[in-house]
């Protein structure tokens, strides 16, 4: 059956409504209902609405639509249609436009959040310039690409032809009524500097008009019976997320070398400093300047101290006993100064005349000279260097193992205590501590005959027990004539590294190539 239209007043605008019935069969049938007012606005049969503001029964919603042009990829103006939202965080515009103006993309990964948590994904962005059609008004903005951004607005077709419109107004969509693709959607980014002063009310059951710069807008709410259509809410927001290219580049960044030396000015100087002053003196000592700044701000003392002292002076002249005392206090002080630097250096480790070397003759060339079998050595002809074990006779270095409690059970709480334990500061034998590592690992999937994992305590089987290595500390040939560098880097599921050889070669053509430097992670 049909549902009668309300009788208004002569003097209000009145809707002449399709309105629609169900029959027999379940379809629609629509029947035109005469309107008795002066005049009218005539609604096409009700479809799927499309808002941003909450909807109410009975009234049809106008939202902000434009016609603007949009520059292509050679600057040729294309009219495009746009909805103006400020519900909307970023400007979107849809495949079929971006195919049309030939724009370049980029590739982006956004979600994209609508009304009830539904998530679209953005795949591409693109940036073009937006001019207004009735003005100068223009801007460059960064559009993301959608297939499709929303069903027609309005989505139904809304005759005006009895509506009194303003004189002079030029409005920003002027077929702001008639159902239609939407392009693109300007969000709140550019919004408000849409926005000019100046709204008109033409009645209070008609949109209201607001002033541009690509026209008069028409927004609002008009009576149009009792349609009962579907709600669609277009706002959008980006979803907060870093993009997992950005995390990449991130990732990357912490792990590549610092090419740059981010010196300070006095870094720099000393530096200089030390280039241009580093000499060797007759007894083949290195000798170097003190690098006093050129400038000091050391104040205007001078005359004081002076005066000070030639008062002191001439009090001792008239005093000879206690000058006498005076000066022999000074000498002593100066003595004791010098002893108590002697020894401090000592402390420190800066008593350079003492030498451990490979090489016998340079230690019986040193006047104070301290061999393996001093007390400064270690037993077995071995010091400690850097944290590593130097054996002076055969020139090779030693990795230290911790020694392992044989009364203990080989266990995986021992073994990992044994590998952090390992003090590799050159990394000599990274390739074992790869191998270790790795080790490790396979003890983590280990199972016993019952299926169950290894604990900490249980012993690991003998079969997975191994070795070390010992290391010879020089990397080339003797007398070499020629010298190379060789690095590798791999990386696999397990792990990456990166290693350093030394190829070197004599005069009769022998070659030998050693590991010099090496990092695992």
């Amino acid at each position: 059956m049909l549902r009668s239209v309300p009788r208004v007043s002569k003097d209000m605008n009145c809707i002449n409504v399709r309105q629609r019935s169900t029959n027999s069969n379940g379809s629609l049938a629509t029947k035109p209902i005469p309107s008795t007012t002066n005049s009218t606005v005539t609604v096409a049969t009700a479809e799927p609405e499309v808002c941003l503001s909450s909807y109410q029964t009975g009234k049809t919603v106008f939202l902000s639509t434009a016609v603007v042009y949009v520059m292509d990829k050679d600057g040729i103006k294309l009219p495009a249609r746009a909805l103006i939202d400020s519900g909307a965080q970023m400007n979107l515009i849809t495949e079929r436009l971006v195919q049309q103006l030939r724009l370049p993309r980029s590739t982006v990964q956004v979600p994209i959040t609508g009304v009830g948590s539904a998530i679209a994904e953005v795949r591409a962005k693109v940036t073009t310039k937006l001019r207004s059609v009735h003005s100068h008004f223009e801007s460059v903005l960064e559009f993301l690409v959608l297939p499709k951004l929303m069903p027609r607005l309005p989505s139904v077709t809304v005759s005006t032809r009895d509506r009194n419109n303003p004189n002079n107004i030029k409005l920003a969509d002027p077929r702001f009524n008639v159902a239609s693709e939407i392009d693109m959607i300007l969000g709140a980014e550019v919004f408000f500097n849409l926005l000019l002063d100046g709204k008109i009310k033409i009645a209070s059951n008609l949109p209201l008009l607001v002033n541009s710069h690509l026209g008069w807008i028409v927004s609002g709410t008009f009576s149009s019976g009792q349609i009962e259509s579907p709600v669609i809410c277009a706002s959008t927001c980006c979803e907060e997320g870093t993009d997992l290219a950005e995390i990449m580049k991130a990732f990357f960044r912490m792990e590549e070398l610092n090419g740059e030396n981010k010196w300070s000015v006095e870094e720099l100087e000393c530096e200089e400093h030390f280039k241009n002053t580093t000499t060797r003196d007759a007894c083949g000592r290195y000798v170097v300047r003190l690098p006093c700044k050129e400038t000091p701000q050391l104040g205007d003392s001078h005359e004081i101290a002076l005066r000070r002292f030639k008062s002191l002076e001439r009090r001792l002249n008239r005093e000879p006993d206690t000058k006498q005392a005076y000066v022999e206090f000074m000498n002593e002080y100066a003595r004791n100064i010098h002893s108590e630097a002697k020894s401090l250096f000592a402390k420190g480790g800066f008593e350079l005349r003492k030498w451990v070397s490979n090489e016998h003759s340079v230690l019986q060339d040193s006047e104070t000279r301290i061999t393996s079998e001093s007390s400064n050595t270690m037993k077995n002809n071995s010091s400690s260097v850097l944290g590593l074990t130097w054996h002076t006779v055969s020139d090779e270095l030693f990795v230290k193992i911790p020694s392992v409690d044989l009364s203990r059970k080989c266990s995986k709480r021992e073994v990992l205590s044994t590998i952090a334990r390992i003090f590799d500061p050159l990394g000599m034998i990274d390739t074992v501590k790869a191998k270790a590592k790795q080790f490790m690992q396979t003890l983590w999937k280990l199972k016993l005959e019952n299926g169950r994992a290894f604990n900490w305590d249980d012993e690991i089987p003998e079969s997975m027990k191994s070795d070390w290595l010992d290391v010879p500390r020089l990397v080339t040939i003797s007398n070499p004539v020629k010298i190379e560098l060789h690095g590798f880097c791999d990386a696999s599921e397990l792990g990456y590294g990166a290693c350093v050889y030394v190829r070197s070669s004599d005069r009769h053509g022998k070659v030998e190539s050693r590991l010099f430097v090496s990092k695992s992670k």
